[in-house]
């Protein structure tokens, strides 16, 4: 009996570690979750304003077309306004929204310093969450928009998208863990921290802490676990003998369900990045291989580098860099098509592979896209702004006319480096090599 009492204890402890772990995994997956919709969604917006910075009359023109448009493509996007000079002139939808017509955000101290910040920064930023007098919470990311891009200086005024945060929190799923108590903040302009769901103690007495990193802010998600699974001390609980069997039975099931388990994330793990937890490149050569082997799609194929990586890990660190190898893993996910295969393939180099596509034209405005997502997303190291940069090379594959593998990877890494060799140019020489060379 006091064997078996020693063993309850050890089970005891071996399934807390086994539950947090699940937790954890859960948690993570939710907070995967909230990035990428929130991205997603800003990556749509982003499509409004380059098209206000280009020919702002048009668009005002053609306001609810182009508004509607957007609405129609995105998940949690409620409304946009815009706001040339700070002033509110243009809301869609306007059904409900009449009173915020010609609103002045510079009558309005807190809201004109986030204001003001996007302006400065040149970037967008995402505000809330705030209640909204119909009801329920939203953030708010707001966009400027200005004449001159990239060179900023010309301010026509700013964009404001509004998104569900109610929806985006339980699409995640971050709310519906069993055993979990959950908490989030955020810490303002003014360096003041606010608590927007959840209990404010619980970041005191949190299992983890865990940050979500969005256009630039970071939340902060707090996570403690409740229920753990526990077996009882036979001499402790007075069962009759019988019992032990039953015991027996339920560890054996246990164990059963930990092997498959320890299986399933083996396997899991096997094709998964550590670091970014993006496919490996394992993985991403058995996706193409298979690619060309049924030969009954056409694909592009885009090899993708960062440049400068090595200065940033000798001037801040490998922490440093690893921080800035997630975050690009995190832009490069949101931006990635459903259907096509993102990899980390080597220390700074990605891989990206989008079936069912072979135009060139394609292929160069997502290669464009993904490069200026990128540059335009600034991550905070230790009060310090770091700012990714790509090469971008990439063939399109057509199954008319099959290609090697390793012709295909050969070709896709030459037009990379010809994009990277033309990035250095641009270093050394200011004012030349502007074109984009893929």
């Amino acid at each position: 009996i006091y064997a078996i009492d020693f063993y309850s204890d050890l089970n005891n402890e071996h399934l807390t570690k086994q539950h947090q772990k699940a937790v954890l995994k859960e948690v993570a997956l939710a907070r995967a979750k909230i990035e990428s919709s929130i991205y997603k969604e800003v990556s749509l917006a982003d499509a409004l304003t380059t098209l206000l910075m280009t020919n702002p009359s048009n668009t005002l023109n053609h306001w609810d077309r182009v508004a509607n448009k957007l609405i129609s493509n995105a998940s949690y996007i409620r409304n946009i306004g815009l706001s040339p000079n700070d002033i509110i002139t243009h809301i869609y939808p306007l059904e409900g929204n009449e009173a915020a017509i010609r609103l002045d955000f510079r009558t309005l101290p807190s809201q004109y310093n986030v204001v003001m910040h996007t302006r400065d920064s040149g970037q967008v930023y995402l505000d809330g969450p705030v209640t909204l007098v119909q009801g329920g919470k939203a953030v708010i990311a707001r966009f400027p928009v200005f004449l001159d891009y990239p060179i900023n200086s010309s301010y026509w005024g700013g964009a404001s998208v509004v998104l569900n945060f109610d929806d985006i929190i339980h699409q995640s799923g971050l709310l519906n863990i069993d055993g979990t108590e959950v908490a989030l903040k955020r810490v303002q302009l003014d360096g003041s921290e606010t608590v927007f769901l959840g209990e404010p103690t619980l970041f005191e007495k949190a299992d983890e802490l865990i940050p979500i990193f969005l256009p630039q802010v970071e939340w902060i998600l707090a996570v403690k676990s409740l229920n753990t699974p526990s077996s009882t001390s036979i001499f402790q609980s007075f069962q009759h003998i019988w019992s032990l069997g039953l015991i027996a039975s339920g560890v054996l099931y246990i164990a059963f369900i930990l092997l498959f388990r320890a299986y399933a994330l083996a396997h899991s793990a096997s094709i998964r990045d550590e670091l970014t937890n993006l496919h490996n490149r394992r993985y991403f050569f058995q996706f193409l291989n298979r690619l060309l082997t049924k030969n009954s799609s056409d694909f592009i194929l885009y090899s993708i580098d960062l440049n400068d990586f090595k200065n940033v890990n000798d001037r801040y660190g490998h922490d440093a860099g690893d921080y800035l190898l997630k975050h690009i893993g995190w832009i490069l996910t949101s931006l990635t098509p459903r259907g096509a295969c993102l990899a980390r393939v080597g220390g700074d180099e990605f891989a990206l592979l989008i079936p069912q596509q072979s135009e060139r034209i394609e292929a160069e405005s997502f290669a464009l896209k993904l490069e200026l997502t990128v540059s335009s997303q600034t991550m905070t190291w230790k009060h310090q702004a770091l700012t990714g940069s790509l090469s971008i090379g990439y063939v399109c594959y057509d199954k008319n006319a099959p290609e090697s593998m390793e012709n295909l990877l050969t070709s896709a890494d030459h037009n990379m480096y010809n994009h990277k060799r033309k990035h250095y140019q641009k270093q050394q020489y200011p004012g030349g090599y502007h074109d984009y060379i893929i």
